[in-house]
C-alpha cells in the first residue's frame, strides 16, 4: 500500500511538471520531509534512465499499474483462502457493535474438546465408569455470535416472571436469593424460555466452549494454568465458594456469588468458569465420538441435531464448573449432564446468546424487576456516602 501511495504522488508530481523542461540533476528541489527526499531520489533516478519527463511518466504509469495488479491479486488470494462455513461457503460475519450487556464472539474454526483428559469426573449423576466425555477433539465451525457478559441474575429472572414471560422458579436456599447473584435452580426449559423472551437463544455447546476457551483454544480463556480464586469462584483449600460460607444450617456448602466479582476474561466475559454451572442447549452424549456427525461440522446442535425429541437421550449438557467444585472441573472443555427438568434439584445457572440475525431483529437486554432501579439508586447512595465518610476520615487523620 505504501508503494502504491508513493508511485501515485510521483505520478502526480511528474504530471504537474510535464510542460516544463526536463529536470537537471543539479536543480534544487525543496523538500519538507524524509519522504519527499525519497520521492526526489526516485524521480531523479527515473529521469536518469529516460530521456524526458514524458517517457519517465509512461514508465512510472506502467509500474503503478503493475503494483495495482499485484495488490488485486493478493486481495483475491486472501479472499479465496479465507476460512468459510463448510455448509454455506460464506465467511464469518464481521463483529458489529454488540447489544448492551453482550460481547461479540468472532466466528470461524476452533478446536473443540480434548484428546487426553486425565480428569475422572466424580460429580453427582455422572456415569459410574468416569469415562471422559470431552473427547475426541475435533475442528468445529461456529458462525459469529453474541453472548451475555454475565450470567442471568436473580433480579433479571424475576423481572421475566413479573412480565409473565417466564415460569415461576424459586431457589431452595435463602442465601441464593440476592438480586445480583446468578440465578440458579431453574430447569433447562426455564433457561430456554428466558433467552427466547429477550429474542436470543440458549448457547449451543459449541458456542459456549468457543467463548470459554477463547480464540486460542486454551484450557480457559485466561490461559493453560489451572484457575484459582483470583480468577473464578470455585472450591479451594479454604472450602467452597473460595471459603465464603452459606448463611444457613449448612454453611460449608458455600453459595453462588454476585456476578462479576472476578475479572473479565480478555473477551470481556465474566464468570464463564466458576460461580454457577450453566445450562447449554445440546443433548448430552457420553462423548463426541458417540454423538457422531451431529457434533461435527458447522454450528453443531448435538444429538438428533437439536430436535426436541431425541430417542435414547435423557440429559442436557451443563458447562463451566461452579463455586461447589474444585479447579479440575473449572475448564472450558469439562462437561456435565443432568435431566432437563432439573430433578433432582441442582443450583445451575445460565446466560443467553444471540446470532447476528437475532441481533438485527432486536435482541433485548435482560429483564429487570420494577423495584430494581430504586434499589440500585439506594445502593449507589449508600456506596457514595461510605466513600465520602472514608475521604473525610482520611482528611482528619
Amino acid at each position: 500500500m505504501m508503494n502504491v501511495l508513493r508511485i501515485s504522488w510521483i505520478f502526480i508530481f511528474l504530471l504537474s511538471c510535464a510542460s516544463h523542461s526536463p529536470l537537471s540533476l543539479d536543480e534544487e528541489i525543496v523538500t519538507e520531509s524524509g519522504e519527499n527526499e525519497e520521492i526526489e531520489e526516485f524521480v531523479e533516478s527515473r529521469i536518469r534512465i529516460f530521456s524526458s519527463v514524458e517517457t519517465a511518466i509512461e514508465a512510472i504509469a506502467i509500474e503503478f499499474a503493475a503494483i495495482e495488479s499485484e495488490n488485486a491479486r493478493l486481495l483475491a488470494e486472501q479472499e479465496a483462502n479465507a476460512p468459510r462455513n463448510p455448509e454455506t461457503g460464506e465467511r464469518a460475519a464481521e463483529c458489529e457493535t454488540p447489544p448492551l450487556g453482550m460481547v461479540c464472539i468472532e466466528g470461524g474454526w476452533f478446536q473443540r474438546g480434548i484428546n487426553d483428559d486425565p480428569h475422572e469426573c466424580e460429580q453427582m449423576g455422572m456415569p459410574r465408569n468416569r469415562h471422559p466425555s470431552a473427547s475426541p477433539s475435533a475442528e468445529i465451525w461456529v458462525d459469529t455470535f453474541y453472548l451475555h457478559t454475565h450470567e442471568v441474575t436473580y433480579n433479571a429472572y424475576h423481572g421475566c416472571m413479573e412480565a409473565e414471560q417466564c415460569e415461576s422458579v424459586s431457589t431452595i436456599y435463602r442465601d441464593h436469593r440476592h438480586n445480583w447473584q446468578a440465578m440458579t435452580g431453574g430447569s433447562w426449559f426455564d433457561a430456554v424460555q428466558y433467552c427466547e423472551s429477550i429474542g436470543g437463544h440458549l448457547p449451543t455447546e459449541a458456542e459456549w466452549e468457543r467463548a470459554a476457551r477463547g480464540p486460542e483454544n486454551l484450557r480457559t480463556s485466561f490461559g493453560e494454568d489451572p484457575l484459582t480464586c483470583e480468577e473464578a469462584i470455585i472450591e479451594d483449600e479454604r472450602g467452597r465458594s473460595c471459603g465464603v460460607e452459606q448463611n444457613s444450617s449448612h454453611p460449608e456448602k458455600g453459595r453462588v456469588s454476585d456476578i462479576g466479582t472476578r475479572p473479565a476474561d480478555p473477551q470481556g466475559l465474566f464468570d464463564m468458569i466458576g460461580n454457577a454451572e450453566e445450562w447449554v442447549f445440546d443433548w448430552w452424549s457420553t462423548d463426541y465420538e458417540n454423538c457422531g456427525e451431529f457434533c461435527l461440522g458447522a454450528n453443531p446442535l448435538g444429538p438428533c441435531d437439536g430436535e426436541v425429541d431425541c430417542p435414547g437421550y435423557r440429559y442436557r449438557v451443563i458447562r463451566g464448573g461452579s463455586w461447589y467444585w474444585n479447579a479440575e472441573h473449572a475448564t472450558g472443555y469439562h462437561r456435565r449432564r443432568h435431566y432437563p427438568s432439573n430433578e433432582p434439584y441442582h443450583h445451575f445457572g445460565f446466560r443467553c446468546a444471540a446470532s447476528a440475525e437475532e441481533v438485527h431483529a432486536g435482541v433485548r437486554g435482560n429483564h429487570i424487576t420494577t423495584n430494581s432501579f430504586a434499589e440500585f439508586l439506594q445502593e449507589s447512595r449508600r456506596i457514595l456516602l461510605e466513600a465520602f465518610e472514608e475521604i473525610g476520615e482520611a482528611e482528619i487523620e
